[in-house]
């Protein structure tokens, strides 16, 4: 079972993996031309899967209280 540490740094794991998802794929987008709408797209997508986890954690912390 996990401790509660474990358990507040999990979701913030998964934020910082999709802030880097866009990062990464804004840049490859402007670097790689050819593929630039793929880049872009992969980019849209980990930003709303960042904008999903955190209203996911606010959710989380409202029914908490």
């Amino acid at each position: 079972m996990q401790g509660p540490e474990e358990k507040k740094e999990t979701p913030r794991k998964i934020e910082f993996v999709f802030q880097i998802g866009v990062i990464i794929f804004i840049v490859l987008g402007a670097v790689i031309k050819h593929a630039s709408w793929l880049f872009w797209i992969l980019g849209i997508l980990c930003a709303v899967g960042w904008v999903m986890v955190v209203q996911k954690e606010k959710r989380k912390k409202e029914d908490n209280k």
